[in-house]
């Protein structure tokens, strides 16, 4: 963590993001940081920066080049620039205040600085703030500016207080619903990965491309046209995702396929969902049972529940793919029936999605299961949500102690 020495008088931070924009803002605070601005600063009007009461903002011109500012005192220490939004403006304020003394330093080290010492819980409350610049959608921008407020912090205080009364199955079940929403805390940020696999041929790049919006993925007829692992970032229902189209599953010499082969499989290891598309025109055969008993080393769950979906697959374990190295945790599977437009050749079990990618039947629906299957439970408005491994395993020690969590 940063703090400022003898020489360091004050912090000269960027608050707005890198890069050319309609207005920046530079962040002048601590001793010194009221003067420094004052000694280039060249008000519009007689009222000097120092004699402006705070939250009080004044125009003029700053620097030798008079670039044009608004310059906003929020405190007795604390002083907002705001400029042009290009880089030359920018770099020319941070670089006068730093020879005035002041220190440059990134905004989100700024407010680990600012949050220093304090309770953990406003800790929280500063990682909070640091992601809810990185959140992709509005809906994980609302939780995360929830967590900024305290939300979690809230919840683990009325958790307390149910601990003091007596109540300690009720303070249980509380404690088991927030470590549950760890899922969605540690996805407001990092997109939920979404892996569409299945044998060749069976429309995954279409319906990446349905999904998408656009055309992210080449289609061609041609079986074994995707070779490699290629992703698009999206967010469904208000909530990150990165689709992944994998190479078809199947037995072949082509050195090069075989490779792309593997490395779907490794890309479905690594899946928080897998969303298996089935060829609803394409009768089964030797080889689609084959990629199923090759499910194995992804954990008996997963191979059970891809199995079941199979009309005629007797369940024997067949090969497995070479080198592979899977874990054994199964993950949750998606199962799809593209190509509803065309004959059927199987009547498809229950649970499973319709949908036609050139038409877009069923995309919709597909989209609805995707999040359903992710976030079973949303949290409303105003829960707390851990978003940390650190929050998270904080939560079961402390409850832990007290005798809430077996």
């Amino acid at each position: 963590m940063c703090h400022l020495t003898s020489k360091q008088s004050f912090w000269v931070v960027q608050l707005t993001a890198v890069g050319r924009g309609a207005v920046a803002t530079v962040l002048a605070d601590g001793p010194g940081a009221v003067a420094a601005v004052e000694r280039h600063f060249v008000p519009k009007g007689r009222i000097r920066l120092a004699e402006c009461p705070p939250d009080g903002p004044l125009f003029g011109r700053f620097g030798p080049a008079g670039e044009e500012v608004v310059v906003h005192r929020q405190g007795a220490d604390t002083v907002l620039l705001h400029c042009h939004g290009g880089w030359a403006a920018v770099s020319m304020i941070i670089e006068l205040l730093c020879r005035e003394g002041g220190t440059a330093i990134a905004w989100h080290r700024y407010v680990q600085q600012q949050h220093s010492g304090l309770h953990e819980y406003q800790q929280w409350q500063a990682e909070a703030q640091i992601a809810l610049a990185s959140a992709r959608t509005e809906r994980t921008a609302a939780i995360l500016l929830d967590q900024m407020c305290g939300a979690l912090a809230r919840e683990l205080a009325e958790v307390q207080e149910l601990i003091t009364c007596g109540q300690r199955a009720s303070a249980a079940k509380r404690v088991a619903m927030l470590v549950e929403r760890y899922r969605i805390g540690c996805h407001l940020v990092q997109p939920w990965r979404v892996v569409l696999a299945g044998a060749v041929n069976v429309g995954k790049s279409s319906l990446l491309n349905a999904l998408a919006g656009y055309a992210r993925a080449i289609v061609h007829p041609m079986p074994g046209a995707t070779r490699d692992t290629l992703t698009v970032a999206t967010a469904i229902d208000g909530w990150p995702m990165e689709l992944c189209d994998t190479a078809g599953l199947r037995q072949t010499e082509d050195q090069i396929e075989q490779a792309g082969v593997q490395r779907a499989w490794q890309t479905i290891a690594n899946a928080d969902l897998v969303v298996w598309v089935f060829d609803l025109s394409i009768c089964w055969s030797e080889q689609h049972k084959a990629i199923l008993g090759s499910m194995c080393n992804l954990g008996e769950q997963l191979r059970s529940r891809v199995a079941h979906l199979v009309p005629q697959y007797d369940g024997k374990r067949q090969s497995t793919p070479a080198d592979a190295d899977y874990p054994a945790e199964a993950k949750p599977v998606l199962p799809v029936y593209n190509k509803s437009d065309l004959p059927q050749s199987f009547q498809p079990p229950e649970g499973g999605t319709l949908t036609c990618a050139v038409s877009g039947a069923g995309v919709v629906e597909l989209a609805e299961a995707i999040a359903a299957a992710l976030v079973r439970d949303p949290p409303p408005p105003g829960a707390g949500v851990p978003i940390t491994l650190q929050q998270k395993a904080h939560i079961e020690r402390l409850l832990g102690s007290l005798g809430c969590l077996q």
